[in-house]
């Protein structure tokens, strides 16, 4: 006759012991006590969690004693199979080993323990270091919160689950858990980084890293895993942009996770910029880069670029084969002969025939009568002027960013250029002054013409 049943629910898990009425009503019967009464027991049901057996003086339900005058016993069952007598578990797709061997006590104390569940320690802290403790990602030294505390069940199941790793959910959904502000926070800004809808261990240890942010690399060769023509470019490249070398790397100028700027830039391009931009510089190399922020707030004619914030139109923000980071050929020079392949970055925006076309009418306004005077300039085949003898790059405060001083080594000429209805004139250190005027009508060849004949 079944005299009590008692169920116990523990994280789902339906599991009943039953105890018989009838038979013997210890494991040892002498003098009607049982094994609690005796010294050697006696502590057995101290604890402030008493599995069911041992609190009903049911030693019998596991031990089975062999001679009734003697203290020795074995088990009832093998101890693979003990625990399922009773303990009856889902078993899903991946299942812990423990529980696979049916080592069941590996966890849980089978008598009685200070813990829920009869669990051998603090689940929320030391539990899993049982067998866990010597594990490479117990030594790191930023740990994931979890993971430090020991709280390992706050992502795993401790007996199986239908998720590999005995995820308690599956990618993004599991970070959730703790991260859903930030995660969709994420979600909703306009440029997201794919592994924040992908998932997050694409670029962080669950676990623990010895990088900030629980990475699983330094930031540059993370990000190259995935831009692998970024590290390409770099390796391949003469000029390296110095923070894609320092500490904080692609993180300098990129979030990880999103941005309201394309390409998760921090602030719109040339912020990002003139977040490092904003002060004189000197390069290894002895050469000093102006103070860019200063020098656009003081020169309102900006170039192209600039005035549409886009820095990268001519610089590549991480590496170039050609100086000062440009996306294409430009002469280091003041002087060079002219070669259509050496203006290549020019060209990329401006018409090729402004340069290469004696005729200026209808390419540039910049002409003396039909005269293309950017031709007379740059068009030479062993002094011509590159474009930065005349212009600055960047801005200036005159019309079409004309320079006021024209950079010869170290001597700054004034340029004294000026506007006029039809033209303008210049009076600088390199020629007396000379004035140009569109309407006027030229004899031709014109005697301002000192360039190589048009083929």
């Amino acid at each position: 006759m079944i005299k009590s049943l008692i169920k116990h629910v523990v994280s789902g898990i339906l599991f009943v012991s039953l105890f018989a009425s009838t038979g013997s009503a210890s494991v040892v019967d002498m003098q009607n006590k049982t094994c609690t009464d005796y010294d050697c027991h006696a502590d057995l049901q101290s604890k402030a969690v008493v599995h069911g057996p041992v609190a009903a003086d049911k030693c019998d339900t596991c031990h089975l004693q062999l001679k009734a005058d003697s203290h020795q016993f074995q088990l009832t069952h093998k101890t693979e199979e003990l625990c399922q007598l009773c303990h009856i578990l889902p078993m899903e797709n991946y299942v812990h080993q423990p529980v696979a061997d049916g080592n069941c006590v590996g966890c849980h104390d089978p008598h009685q323990s200070d813990f829920q569940f009869m669990l051998r320690a603090d689940p929320s802290k030391d539990l899993c270091l049982i067998c866990h403790a010597d594990d490479s990602f117990m030594k790191k030294q930023n740990m994931h919160g979890p993971v430090a505390m020991g709280a390992c069940i706050l992502c795993h199941e401790p007996h199986s689950s239908w998720k590999p790793k005995l995820l308690v959910a599956q990618g993004n959904e599991l970070c959730m858990i703790c991260h859903k502000e930030k995660i969709e926070l994420d979600r909703q800004a306009r440029h997201i980084h794919p592994p924040v809808e992908d998932d997050c261990v694409l670029c962080h240890d669950p676990h623990g890293s010895d990088l900030p942010e629980h990475l699983l690399d330094e930031p540059r060769k993370l990000c190259v895993t995935c831009h692998a023509e970024i590290e390409n470019l770099i390796e391949g490249s003469r000029v390296v942009h110095s923070p894609v070398n320092d500490q904080q790397q692609c993180q300098n100028c990129h979030y990880g996770h999103s941005s309201v700027v394309p390409k998760l830039l921090k602030k719109s391009p040339l912020d990002t910029c003139l977040s490092c931009h904003d002060r004189e510089m000197t390069l290894k190399d002895g050469r000093k880069l102006e103070d860019m922020a200063a020098l656009l707030r003081a020169n309102p004619n900006h170039h192209g670029p600039i005035r549409q914030a886009d820095c990268s139109a001519c610089h590549n923000p991480h590496a170039s084969s050609y100086y000062n980071l440009l996306r294409e050929s430009y002469p280091e020079l003041f002087y060079a002969p002219f070669d259509p392949n050496n203006y290549e970055l020019c060209f990329k925006c401006h018409r090729t025939e402004m340069v290469s076309s004696k005729n200026g009418l209808g390419v540039t306004q910049f002409r003396d009568g039909q005269l293309n005077l950017h031709y007379v300039h740059v068009n030479r085949p062993d002094r011509g002027r590159t474009c930065r003898a005349c212009h600055a790059v960047h801005a200036s405060k005159n019309y079409a960013h004309i320079r006021e001083t024209v950079p010869y080594g170290q001597w700054q000429y004034k340029l004294n250029f000026k506007v006029t209805e039809n033209g303008g004139s210049c009076d600088s250190g390199c020629h007396q002054v000379r004035e140009y005027d569109r309407t006027k009508i030229r004899p031709w060849p014109h005697p301002l013409d000192n360039s190589t004949p048009e083929k």
